[in-house]
């Protein structure tokens, strides 16, 4: 991070930069140590699982997902106190994501769902502009109207990111068997055998996704009560999404019809080859509102 502020005439400008770099290494296998389900106690105690879940490295020696990922940030900001007892503040701030490694091409998830799979959002620039002011009434400190509006952006945690990586359907195959299993207790020598052809798992990304962006507007009155000192705040803030993530499980698709007691729809699987294929996108749905009054004693 590194911030220049000047002043020039009743402005204070800043222009600054934030810029963050990671190295991810991350290794999560789901059901990597084997799951089981069995019907009952003596079942369990017997040993006897009627269904099993497997996934394990298609390269033992290199089970990690490891990236790189850097956020590069730039900003410019001004402070203008128009007169001695108001001040308008409004700035801009640039976000721009980068990822120079890429997921593995997978074509059979292309041929079925048409998704290029190491195709990586990197580079998608996020604008965040603002404008705030405050404005003493009285001009002794007693009343104050203040308020603001803009768009603020965010980081998306890259554990999501991360599953594009590991789940290509090519580093990892996972395995469904039903039926009388044996249990083996052995963490490490989980049977990959069994259950027929090894399935696939697949995370992919909207090239076009976006790191969450929110926008936020408020209004607040402020008056500071002779007595005691105390000051009583009204306050109103909303808040709408303007990029915010959406998980889509795109191999199952309606099937046109609905379950006669309650009418819900039913989907079917779009692949046998496939436990699933989710897809992360934006989505700008979801907004907040929130009154808030308050009453604060200041010490000191």
């Amino acid at each position: 991070t590194n911030d220049f502020s000047f002043f020039t005439g009743n402005h204070e400008i800043v222009i600054g930069t934030h810029n963050e770099f990671y190295t991810i290494d991350n290794l999560f296998i789901q059901d990597g140590f084997g799951s089981y389900e069995f019907a009952d106690l003596d079942a369990y105690y017997a040993g006897e699982a009627q269904s099993f879940w497997h996934t394990y490295p298609n390269d033992p020696d290199n089970p990690s997902d490891k990236f790189k990922a850097y956020q590069i940030s730039l900003y410019a900001g001004d402070t203008w106190r128009v007169k001695s007892n108001f001040s308008l503040v409004y700035g801009l701030r640039m976000d721009v994501p980068f990822f120079p490694t890429s997921p593995g091409y997978n074509p059979l998830a292309d041929e079925t769902f048409g998704i290029d799979t190491s195709d990586f959002p990197s580079g998608n620039i996020l604008w965040s502009p603002r404008i705030g002011f405050n404005w003493d009434i009285t001009g002794n400190a007693t009343s104050q109207l203040r308020g603001g509006a803009g768009l603020f952006s965010g980081r998306t945690p890259f554990v999501w990111l991360s599953n594009s990586f590991a789940r290509t359907g090519l580093r990892q195959t996972s395995l469904e068997a039903y039926g009388d299993i044996p249990f083996n207790p052995d963490p490490f020598g989980q049977p990959t055998d069994i259950g027929g052809a090894g399935l696939q798992d697949v995370n992919a990304i909207d090239p076009d996704f976006n790191f969450p962006q929110t926008w936020r507007a408020n209004l607040a009155y402020e008056y500071r009560i002779p007595w005691q000192r105390m000051v009583a705040t009204a306050e109103v803030i909303y808040a709408k999404c303007a990029n915010e993530i959406e998980y889509q499980n795109i191999n199952i698709e309606l099937t046109g019809g609905s379950i006669p007691f309650d009418g819900c729809p039913m989907y079917e699987d779009v692949s046998d080859e496939y436990t699933g294929a989710y897809y992360l996108h934006n989505s700008h749905k979801g907004d907040a509102l929130n009154f808030i009054l308050k009453l604060e004693l200041p010490y000191g």
